[in-house]
Protein backbone atom coordinates (compact mmCIF):
# COMPACT_ATOMS: atom_id res chain seq x y z
CA UNK A 1 0.00 0.00 0.00
CA UNK A 2 2.99 2.52 1.09
CA UNK A 3 4.36 2.09 -2.62
CA UNK A 4 1.41 2.43 -4.21
CA UNK A 5 0.57 6.21 -2.85
CA UNK A 6 3.28 7.88 -4.51
CA UNK A 7 2.42 5.87 -8.02
CA UNK A 8 -1.15 7.33 -7.54
CA UNK A 9 -0.15 10.84 -6.79
CA UNK A 10 2.64 10.35 -9.84
CA UNK A 11 -0.52 9.78 -11.85
CA UNK A 12 -2.36 12.08 -10.34
CA UNK A 13 -0.04 14.58 -11.15
CA UNK A 14 0.75 13.64 -14.56
CA UNK A 15 -2.97 13.70 -15.28
CA UNK A 16 -3.46 17.45 -14.14
CA UNK A 17 -0.59 18.26 -16.05
CA UNK A 18 -2.25 16.69 -19.34
CA UNK A 19 -5.19 18.46 -18.78
CA UNK A 20 -4.01 21.81 -18.35
CA UNK A 21 -2.22 21.47 -21.35
CA UNK A 22 -5.24 20.37 -23.46
CA UNK A 23 -7.24 23.18 -21.48
CA UNK A 24 -4.54 25.92 -22.49
CA UNK A 25 -4.09 24.77 -26.10
CA UNK A 26 -8.38 25.16 -26.14
CA UNK A 27 -8.44 28.54 -24.46
CA UNK A 28 -5.14 29.97 -27.00
CA UNK A 29 -7.51 29.10 -30.01
CA UNK A 30 -10.79 30.26 -28.30
CA UNK A 31 -9.62 33.70 -27.54
CA UNK A 32 -9.90 35.31 -30.69
CA UNK A 33 -13.12 34.25 -31.23
CA UNK A 34 -14.59 35.10 -28.24
CA UNK A 35 -12.95 38.64 -28.51
CA UNK A 36 -14.73 39.19 -31.23
CA UNK A 37 -18.09 37.94 -29.97
CA UNK A 38 -17.67 40.15 -27.07
CA UNK A 39 -16.89 43.23 -29.41
CA UNK A 40 -20.13 42.77 -30.90
CA UNK A 41 -21.95 43.86 -27.85
CA UNK A 42 -18.72 45.70 -25.98
CA UNK A 43 -18.70 49.16 -27.55
CA UNK A 44 -15.15 50.35 -28.02
CA UNK A 45 -13.79 53.81 -28.55
CA UNK A 46 -12.35 54.26 -31.73
CA UNK A 47 -9.15 56.09 -32.71
CA UNK A 48 -9.47 58.35 -35.55
CA UNK A 49 -8.13 57.16 -38.71
CA UNK A 50 -5.82 59.72 -40.56
CA UNK A 51 -3.49 57.97 -43.08
CA UNK A 52 -0.23 60.05 -44.01
CA UNK A 53 -0.14 58.49 -47.77
CA UNK A 54 -2.68 56.52 -49.48
CA UNK A 55 -1.83 53.02 -48.63
CA UNK A 56 -0.86 50.64 -51.79
CA UNK A 57 -0.74 47.55 -49.79
CA UNK A 58 -2.44 46.16 -46.12
CA UNK A 59 -0.69 43.34 -43.77
CA UNK A 60 -4.11 42.14 -41.68
CA UNK A 61 -2.01 40.67 -38.95
CA UNK A 62 1.79 40.79 -37.90
CA UNK A 63 2.14 37.90 -35.76
CA UNK A 64 4.04 34.71 -36.98
CA UNK A 65 3.33 34.71 -40.61
CA UNK A 66 2.66 38.07 -40.97
CA UNK A 67 5.96 38.53 -39.79
CA UNK A 68 7.46 37.17 -42.82
CA UNK A 69 6.01 39.86 -45.30
CA UNK A 70 6.65 43.24 -42.83
CA UNK A 71 10.40 43.39 -44.26
CA UNK A 72 9.42 42.34 -48.03
CA UNK A 73 6.30 44.77 -48.36
CA UNK A 74 9.05 47.51 -46.84
CA UNK A 75 11.30 46.58 -49.55
CA UNK A 76 8.50 47.37 -52.20
CA UNK A 77 8.71 51.30 -51.38
CA UNK A 78 5.38 51.95 -51.40
CA UNK A 79 2.52 53.38 -48.58
CA UNK A 80 1.43 50.97 -46.57
CA UNK A 81 -0.79 49.96 -43.13
CA UNK A 82 -0.55 47.31 -40.82
CA UNK A 83 -4.15 46.61 -38.71
CA UNK A 84 -3.72 44.18 -36.09
CA UNK A 85 -5.79 43.74 -33.05
CA UNK A 86 -3.05 43.35 -30.14
CA UNK A 87 -2.31 47.12 -28.89
CA UNK A 88 1.23 45.80 -28.62
CA UNK A 89 1.94 45.34 -31.79
CA UNK A 90 0.46 48.68 -32.68
CA UNK A 91 2.46 50.73 -30.87
CA UNK A 92 5.60 48.38 -31.65
CA UNK A 93 4.64 49.63 -35.12
CA UNK A 94 4.36 53.31 -34.84
CA UNK A 95 7.33 53.24 -32.97
CA UNK A 96 9.15 52.42 -35.76
CA UNK A 97 7.65 54.83 -38.23
CA UNK A 98 4.82 52.28 -39.88
CA UNK A 99 1.26 53.19 -40.10
CA UNK A 100 -0.89 50.94 -38.29
CA UNK A 101 -4.24 50.66 -37.09
CA UNK A 102 -6.15 49.05 -34.33
CA UNK A 103 -8.75 46.76 -35.72
CA UNK A 104 -9.65 43.42 -37.42
CA UNK A 105 -11.44 41.91 -40.46
CA UNK A 106 -14.62 41.54 -39.27
CA UNK A 107 -15.58 45.49 -38.40
CA UNK A 108 -16.64 46.26 -42.16
CA UNK A 109 -16.77 50.03 -41.36
CA UNK A 110 -13.29 49.80 -40.45
CA UNK A 111 -12.77 48.46 -44.22
CA UNK A 112 -15.12 51.55 -45.95
CA UNK A 113 -13.02 53.48 -43.95
CA UNK A 114 -9.57 52.56 -44.89
CA UNK A 115 -11.19 51.60 -48.93
CA UNK A 116 -8.66 48.89 -49.03
CA UNK A 117 -10.03 48.34 -51.99
CA UNK A 118 -8.23 50.42 -54.17
CA UNK A 119 -4.87 49.07 -52.19
CA UNK A 120 -2.92 46.79 -55.21
CA UNK A 121 -1.91 44.04 -52.69
CA UNK A 122 -3.82 42.74 -49.45
CA UNK A 123 -2.05 40.24 -47.14
CA UNK A 124 -4.23 38.54 -44.46
CA UNK A 125 -2.38 35.94 -41.45
CA UNK A 126 -5.47 36.25 -39.73
CA UNK A 127 -6.38 32.01 -39.22
CA UNK A 128 -10.11 32.17 -39.16
CA UNK A 129 -12.12 30.85 -42.48
CA UNK A 130 -15.10 32.69 -42.11
CA UNK A 131 -12.98 36.35 -41.81
CA UNK A 132 -11.15 35.29 -45.06
CA UNK A 133 -14.50 34.68 -46.79
CA UNK A 134 -15.90 37.99 -45.50
CA UNK A 135 -12.55 39.85 -46.42
CA UNK A 136 -13.28 38.12 -49.92
CA UNK A 137 -16.90 38.89 -50.33
CA UNK A 138 -16.21 42.45 -49.61
CA UNK A 139 -13.60 42.42 -52.23
CA UNK A 140 -15.66 41.19 -54.84
CA UNK A 141 -19.02 43.90 -53.83
CA UNK A 142 -16.34 46.62 -54.05
CA UNK A 143 -14.86 44.83 -57.77
CA UNK A 144 -11.51 45.25 -56.72
CA UNK A 145 -8.40 44.28 -58.53
CA UNK A 146 -6.21 43.88 -55.33
CA UNK A 147 -4.06 41.02 -55.35
CA UNK A 148 -5.17 38.95 -51.83
CA UNK A 149 -3.02 36.67 -49.95
CA UNK A 150 -4.45 34.57 -47.53
CA UNK A 151 -3.87 31.73 -44.73
CA UNK A 152 -5.62 28.65 -44.56
CA UNK A 153 -5.14 25.44 -42.37
CA UNK A 154 -6.78 22.90 -44.45
CA UNK A 155 -6.50 22.04 -47.83
CA UNK A 156 -10.10 21.99 -48.04
CA UNK A 157 -9.92 25.75 -46.68
CA UNK A 158 -7.67 26.86 -49.36
CA UNK A 159 -9.66 25.19 -52.37
CA UNK A 160 -12.69 26.85 -50.81
CA UNK A 161 -10.56 30.47 -50.67
CA UNK A 162 -8.96 29.85 -53.96
CA UNK A 163 -12.97 29.53 -55.10
CA UNK A 164 -13.56 32.58 -53.56
CA UNK A 165 -11.47 34.57 -55.42
CA UNK A 166 -8.05 34.54 -53.34
CA UNK A 167 -4.53 35.26 -55.30
CA UNK A 168 -2.74 33.13 -53.19
CA UNK A 169 -3.02 30.92 -50.20
CA UNK A 170 -0.73 30.23 -47.89
CA UNK A 171 -0.74 26.70 -45.88
CA UNK A 172 1.84 26.48 -43.34
CA UNK A 173 1.67 23.07 -42.82
CA UNK A 174 3.26 22.65 -45.57
CA UNK A 175 4.33 25.84 -46.92
CA UNK A 176 5.25 29.06 -45.04
CA UNK A 177 5.02 32.33 -45.21
CA UNK A 178 8.87 33.08 -46.09
CA UNK A 179 7.76 31.53 -49.64
CA UNK A 180 4.69 33.63 -50.32
CA UNK A 181 6.16 36.21 -49.11
CA UNK A 182 8.96 35.71 -52.00
CA UNK A 183 6.36 36.07 -54.36
CA UNK A 184 5.96 39.44 -53.29
CA UNK A 185 9.88 40.32 -53.60
CA UNK A 186 9.90 38.74 -57.36
CA UNK A 187 6.40 39.72 -58.79
CA UNK A 188 5.96 42.65 -56.59
CA UNK A 189 2.37 43.72 -57.43
CA UNK A 190 1.85 42.45 -60.69
CA UNK A 191 -1.56 40.67 -60.72
CA UNK A 192 -0.91 38.55 -63.83
CA UNK A 193 2.31 36.76 -62.65
CA UNK A 194 0.23 36.15 -59.37
CA UNK A 195 -2.45 34.98 -61.53
CA UNK A 196 0.22 31.99 -62.91
CA UNK A 197 1.61 31.12 -59.46
CA UNK A 198 -2.45 30.79 -57.95
CA UNK A 199 -2.43 28.38 -61.42
CA UNK A 200 0.27 26.11 -60.37
CA UNK A 201 -0.81 26.18 -56.87
CA UNK A 202 -4.38 25.06 -57.13
CA UNK A 203 -3.08 22.22 -59.49
CA UNK A 204 -0.96 20.95 -56.99
CA UNK A 205 -3.86 21.33 -54.43
CA UNK A 206 -6.42 19.47 -56.56
CA UNK A 207 -4.17 16.46 -57.01
CA UNK A 208 -3.62 16.34 -53.62
CA UNK A 209 -7.35 16.46 -52.73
Amino acid sequence: LGCAVPTVLRMAVISIVMISMVTGTLLVQAVPWMVRRVRRYWPEKREAIELKTVPEAFLFGCHRVGSDFLPVIKKQHRPFVVVDVDPQVIEDMRQRHIQAIFGDLENRELLEQLSIEKAKLIVSTVPDLSLQIHLLRYLKRKRAKSIVILVAHEVQDALELYHMGASYVILPHFLGGNYASQLVTHHGYNADLFEVERAKHLKHLKQRG
